[in-house]
């Protein structure tokens, strides 16, 4: 019983889905970016409007099989957050 479901089909995948599927995440990926611009684009200059600093925030983090890679994305805290603790949880009471 337990070999049938290790070893079932669906476990393993052909060079074409796989590829298929690629494809189709980085077409769909990419309208997402397209259609989401103008949002992102309103967001960065009311950031820039409301704080001094960066709009955007860069951060490195682990991916898949613990390969490093930077994380940017808009930055939703004030410029300096960050200096004298580092990179730390956010706690039920954060501001």
């Amino acid at each position: 019983m337990t070999n049938e479901i290790i070893f079932e089909q669906t476990w393993f995948r052909s060079f074409w889905i796989t590829t298929g599927k690629r494809i189709l995440d980085i077409t769909i990926s990419i309208f997402g970016v397209i259609v989401s611009l103008p949002v992102w684009l309103m967001a960065g200059v009311l950031i820039s409007l409301d704080s001094k600093g960066p709009v955007v925030y860069r951060q490195r983090r682990l991916g898949k099989d613990g390969k490093p890679f930077w994380l940017l994305k808009l930055r939703t805290m004030y410029n300096g957050a960050e200096v004298d603790t580092g990179p730390i949880w956010s706690c039920e009471k954060d501001q």
